[in-house]
């Protein structure tokens, strides 16, 4: 399984998750390590989501 360095909005929507409140990140175009699309990606820490879920997700879309 590839190990999630960048994750973009729409997978971490998908499993519940959502931004931190008041929180600033560092986003850049890139290709998310969840779904494999080209998006805005940042890192999975600026998020408040389980990473055991977007390892799921990243299983499920066949991009592991």
């Amino acid at each position: 399984m590839k190990d999630i360095v960048w994750v973009c909005w729409d997978c971490v929507e998908a499993v519940g998750g959502k931004g931190k409140e008041g929180h600033m990140c560092t986003c850049h175009e890139g290709i998310c390590d969840v779904c494999g699309e080209m998006k805005t990606v940042t890192e999975p820490r600026d998020f408040i989501v389980s990473r055991m879920s977007l390892m799921e997700r990243q299983k499920e879309l066949g991009n592991g």
